[in-house]
């Protein structure tokens, strides 16, 4: 018996990720700061493991993920405290090497918000960037809401499968 046993393409990093992705932003937190974005912790809301986010205009306000290398994400994902929507923001891409400037649309923009949200604006992008940016469009952030974590979803096709024999056979 032959079966192909490959693996899914694609899978979502999880887990403490502050030492592979520097979460920067332009945003003055009410609490926490944003490496608390990738700490691996979903479900406290504190100042330690989680930010809280100001009532202010979204326009231009933006979250930055660096992540060293150029990796292609297909998807991404948030979980907060509630259901308070955020405004119109939009995902783009960079690879400038600061990654103050040079970002590229992806996708189309969306309404950000809600306890737990998969972002599949990026389901189109097929470009490895170093540098992924949420920036607000239009409205504003809803004051007192818990931002927990974010984790995003590798284009890791696989570049071949593993053919696997199982049973067994009997010569006469």
């Amino acid at each position: 018996w032959v079966n192909q046993v490959g693996a899914v393409a694609g899978a979502y990093v999880t887990g403490d990720r502050t030492s592979a992705i520097t979460v920067t932003s332009n945003i003055s937190f009410v609490q926490g700061t944003a490496s608390n974005l990738v700490d691996g912790v979903d479900g406290s809301d504190t100042s330690s493991d989680a930010v809280q986010l100001p009532a202010v205009t979204t326009s231009g306000k933006y979250f930055r993920f660096d992540f060293g290398t150029a990796t292609t994400f297909v998807e991404a994902r948030h979980t907060s405290a509630n259901t308070d929507t955020h405004g119109v923001f939009k995902w783009q891409g960079s690879n400038v090497a600061d990654g103050a400037s040079g970002y590229v649309d992806i996708g189309s923009s969306f309404t950000w918000g809600g306890v737990a949200q998969t972002h599949t604006e990026l389901n189109g992008n097929s470009t490895a960037y170093r540098h992924y940016q949420l920036i607000g469009l239009s409205s504003s952030l809803s004051g007192n809401c818990w931002i927990r974590e974010w984790e995003f979803k590798t284009d890791d096709t696989p570049a071949t499968m593993e053919t696997q024999l199982h049973g067994w056979a009997m010569n006469y």
